[in-house]
């Protein structure tokens, strides 16, 4: 697996990829894993915890520092190797790390995981000189100036000649295509057609075991837990909560944050007339998380206003692993709708509508008052799709195909 995010660096993608070597590596698969050092930056808090278990398989390269001479360096010489000279300062190291372990094994195949798509160069290499299967694994909507607006500029966007060639290669040249949606699935496949015939999706993966016990009694809370930062906007939820409030009469704080920017959350909170209902804490390592969150009544998600949803957050999965009910709060048409109207687990709301907010929360409210919450929106109804079996089941499905 090439994978320039992943354990020992802990932020959402990281964890995504580093939740599936684990998962790859407990249903008896024999994985490494080549990632990047000093590229991605940590967002939580870091711990070794369960991902000791992944020490051995680890191969950390570091990026080539970006020195005039290596910049040129790098870029020639992965110009001159495949052809693409898209992320090579950190692409050619893991190349050349890739091709060595793949001098010591007999690997099936080739996986590399995008965000960020120098895994895909450095995959291109290194099929080329192995002639090895390569899955390509696409998070988010790579090229990031074709991220949805207003992530990016849309799936138009003009791009560099370089840049354009290089994702016309990775998906002309790659086995096959795998994405954590349909709906991202159908987004990239229509800007690069090579992929149509040969993609799928598979989601991210659970991590392994039980969901944690509901609370009884107690407090009625929402917490939401990650990254605020724009184009991420909280106010859409503060203001259905503080609506929610005001009827309800309720004043004391029920809304708990753990978030990394604590001043945007706050001046949101100010401009909805609803800070006094916040409990602001800091992020958590990752490791610790749910036990924080199954103390909650219900977790939230908050996505940008877009056209259409096209990501499968992956906080989604960690809060199924809760088994706490789920309050998305995103683009009417998208993935969360599709997924909790169809699944169960929780209840997705309009992004641009703090009222269906508010009586999403009352609908919550009233379920936790009768104890009927855990049984009519429990979030763990949801782990059947995340389950890992089922998501090493697909993915072994995928590299039989291709081998």
């Amino acid at each position: 697996m090439i994978a320039p995010a992943c354990f020992p660096t802990t932020n959402p993608e990281a964890m995504v990829n580093a939740k599936l070597a684990l998962a790859m590596v407990r249903g008896g698969w024999d994985v490494d894993v080549v990632t990047a050092q000093g590229k991605i930056v940590s967002w939580y808090p870091q711990r070794t915890g369960v991902w000791g278990e992944l020490a051995e398989r680890i191969h950390v390269v570091p990026t080539v520092a970006p020195t005039l001479w290596n910049k040129v360096w790098t870029t020639a010489r992965a110009a001159v190797r495949t052809g693409q000279i898209y992320g090579a300062r950190w692409a050619l190291p893991a190349m050349r790390k890739a091709i060595e372990l793949a001098g010591r094994k007999d690997y099936d195949v080739v996986l590399s995981r995008s965000h960020p798509a120098d895994a895909h160069l450095a995959a291109l290499g290194v099929c080329q000189r192995t002639h090895l299967p390569w899955i390509a694994n696409w998070n988010d909507p790579d090229p990031m100036v074709r991220f949805p607006v207003p992530y990016g500029n849309g799936p138009d966007a003009p791009l560099a000649p370089g840049i354009g060639r290089f994702f016309r290669a990775v998906a002309r040249r790659a086995s096959w295509h795998t994405f954590p949606a349909e709906r991202l699935r159908r987004y990239m496949a229509a800007q690069w057609p090579a992929m149509e015939g040969k993609s799928s999706t598979i989601p991210h993966v659970a991590m392994a075991g039980p969901s944690a016990t509901p609370p009884e009694g107690g407090e009625f809370t929402i917490c939401y837990a990650g990254s605020l930062k724009p184009p991420r906007d909280a106010r859409v939820l503060l203001e259905g909560a503080r609506r929610f409030a005001e009827r309800r009469g309720l004043a004391a704080p029920f809304l708990r944050f753990m978030v990394d920017h604590e001043d945007l959350l706050r001046q949101c909170a100010r401009q909805a007339g609803a800070e006094h209902l916040l409990d602001v804490q800091p992020p958590r390592p990752y490791e610790d998380m749910p036990q924080h969150l199954a103390r909650r009544t219900v977790l939230a998600v908050i996505e940008p206003e877009l056209e259409e949803g096209i990501f499968l957050p992956s906080k989604v999965i960690d809060y199924a692993q809760i088994g706490r009910p789920i309050l998305a709060v995103s683009p009417r048409t998208g993935t969360l709708n599709d997924l909790l109207n169809e699944h169960g687990g929780g209840l997705a709301v309009d992004c641009r509508d703090s009222t269906a907010v508010e009586q999403a929360i009352d609908t919550l409210y009233d379920c936790w008052q009768r104890g009927t919450l855990s049984t009519r929106f429990k979030s763990a109804s949801l782990l059947d799709l995340f389950a890992p079996a089922r998501v090493i089941q697909l993915l072994g499905e995928v590299i039989r195909r291709v081998r």
